[in-house]
């Protein structure tokens, strides 16, 4: 097994675009998720041609955010994905799937770090986003 591998962009778009092959039975929003990133996030120009597990978790988030404002904060804009219109909590869902869809590519490439790698990084994150809005806690969940 490979250890510390970068994904090249191109597989990655693939890999996100076919989560439903690589992450059977997951909600539609992680599959749309993907579609969203290989699609319109990491087509943008000066993206970096290959991504390690914290790259991939670090642009995850950012694209997440960008949802989550352009839904809130600027309606009018050019977000062709049927997240644009989700609700916060979905967001929050999202955000706790990137370490398991990094995972689901890492295995499909055959390096476990690149899961453990998002995983870190996410945890990292949401530990700050609980500490700006501690009311947050506990709060999100699909059932």
């Amino acid at each position: 097994m490979k250890t510390g591998i970068f994904v090249h962009i191109e597989d990655l778009k693939n890999k996100l675009v076919n989560l439903e092959r690589i992450m059977p039975g997951q909600n539609h929003y992680v599959y749309d998720f993907g579609k969203y990133l290989a699609q319109e996030w990491l087509t943008q120009n000066n993206m970096p041609p290959r991504y390690n597990g914290m790259g991939f978790s670090v642009e995850s988030h950012l694209a997440v955010d960008r949802l989550a404002l352009q839904r809130g904060v600027f309606p009018g804009t050019k977000v062709r994905s049927t997240l644009r219109s989700a609700s916060p909590v979905i967001f929050e869902y999202l955000r706790r799937e990137i370490p398991d869809i990094a995972d689901a590519i890492g295995k499909e490439c055959g390096d476990l770090s690149f899961g453990e790698k998002a995983r870190e990084d996410t945890n990292r994150y949401m530990k700050r986003e609980y500490v700006q809005n501690p009311a947050t806690i506990g709060a999100y969940s699909l059932s």
